[in-house]
C-alpha cells in the first residue's frame, strides 16, 4: 500500500473534537492526516467581517475552536474554500475530505482524491430510503429551501425540521425527529457534520426510526479509499448494481410480519458494501442480520449476528 495522507477541511476551525473521533474510528492508524479549517486563526470579529450573512443569502453553520457556533454566508464560504483545498494538496495530501454537508459546485483538485459529502450522501441515502418517507433535520430553517436541490434523487420529496447540533440540546434534536415521525417520516437523516452519535442515539430512542448520521457515513466512505482491494471491488459492485437496477428494476419481495433477512459472508471486510446493496434491493425488510464466517462460506455453529446497519453505517434499527 502506498503512503497515504488524509487532509480534512472544515468550514469552521480545526481540529473538530466532535467529528475527529469518528474519523479516527474508521481511518487506518497508519494513514497520515492533517486537519484544517476555513476560519483557522480568525477572531469572531474577523469572521463576521469576512463571512457575514446578507439578507436572503443561503446560510451555513459551523463550530469554532472555543465551542461556539457561527452562521456564515454560503456564497462567501464557497468562494474561499477552493484555496484551502489547494493548500492541502500542496502539503502532500492525496485524499481530501470536506467536513460540511453543504453543496459546493465546481470544486477541483489536480491530483488528490476529493471527497465531498454533497456528492455522496444524497445518492447513498436515496438508495437506502427507496420509497420510504425520509425526514431530514437541518441546522437552520433557511436551509430547508436553500439545500433542497440536492435531494432530487429521492423517490419521494423529503420532509424537514430544523435543530442545530451546536445550539440545541440532544432533547431538542430528538423533538425535531419526533415531529417528523408524527408527520409520516419512516427514516431520519441528520444533515450536518456537527451531529454526533449522542444525537443519533437520542433520536432512535425517541422516534423508533432508523437514523442516518452524516459524518459516520462520510467516514465510512473515506475509509474505503484505504480498504483491501476486495472491499473496493465490493463498493464498485454497489455502484454497478445500482445502475443495473435503475435500468432493469427487480420485483420486490413481500415480507411477512417480523421477517428476518440473513446475509452470510466469508469475512467482515465487505460488510458495509453488501449491506448497502441489500438495503437498496430489499426494501422494508424489518430486520437485517449479518452472519460472518471466518472459514470460507460455512456458517459457524455459534453464529454471531451483527445488526449490520448499526454496526457498519451507524443507523438505528427498531429492536
Amino acid at each position: 500500500m502506498a503512503d497515504n495522507f488524509l487532509g480534512t477541511l472544515t468550514i469552521g476551525q480545526a481540529p473538530r473534537p466532535d467529528v475527529t473521533p469518528i474519523l479516527e474510528r474508521y481511518v487506518p492508524s497508519d494513514v497520515k492526516r492533517v486537519h484544517r479549517g476555513l476560519l483557522d486563526g480568525l477572531s469572531h470579529s474577523e469572521i463576521a467581517d469576512a463571512y457575514a450573512v446578507e439578507a436572503g443569502q443561503p446560510v451555513l453553520v459551523t463550530r469554532l475552536s472555543d465551542g461556539t457556533s457561527v452562521k456564515l454566508s454560503a456564497q462567501k464560504v464557497h468562494s474561499a474554500i477552493q484555496g484551502k483545498l489547494d493548500a492541502l494538496e500542496a502539503q502532500g495530501c492525496n485524499i481530501v475530505l470536506v467536513l460540511c454537508t453543504g453543496a459546493f459546485a465546481g470544486l477541483r483538485l489536480k491530483r488528490a482524491f476529493l471527497v465531498e459529502p454533497d456528492r455522496i450522501i444524497p445518492p447513498a441515502v436515496a438508495g437506502l430510503a427507496r420509497d420510504r418517507q425520509l425526514g431530514i433535520i437541518v441546522p437552520v430553517a433557511s436551509q430547508i429551501s436553500s439545500e433542497s436541490g440536492k435531494w432530487v434523487a429521492l423517490e419521494r420529496a423529503p420532509i424537514f425540521a430544523a435543530a442545530s447540533p451546536y445550539a440545541a440540546t440532544p432533547d431538542a434534536v430528538a423533538a425535531a425527529g419526533v415531529s417528523l415521525a408524527n408527520r409520516g417520516a419512516e427514516a431520519l437523516l441528520l444533515d450536518c457534520i456537527g451531529f454526533v452519535e449522542a444525537h443519533r442515539q437520542k433520536l432512535v430512542q425517541a422516534s423508533g426510526l432508523p437514523v442516518i448520521l452524516s459524518n459516520a457515513l462520510m467516514a465510512k466512505s473515506s475509509s474505503a479509499r484505504w480498504s483491501q482491494d476486495d472491499a473496493v471491488g465490493a463498493l464498485r459492485f454497489v455502484v454497478a448494481m445500482t445502475v443495473n437496477r435503475m435500468a432493469r428494476p427487480c420485483p420486490r419481495p413481500q415480507w411477512r410480519k417480523n421477517a428476518r433477512l440473513g446475509l452470510i459472508m466469508p469475512d467482515s471486510r465487505n460488510a458495509t458494501a453488501v449491506s448497502w446493496v441489500a438495503l437498496a434491493w430489499l426494501p422494508r425488510a424489518p430486520r437485517l442480520n449479518l452472519v460472518v464466517s471466518e472459514d470460507g462460506w460455512r456458517v459457524p455453529s455459534a453464529s454471531h449476528q451483527i445488526g449490520c446497519l448499526q454496526s457498519t453505517l451507524t443507523l438505528g434499527l427498531r429492536s
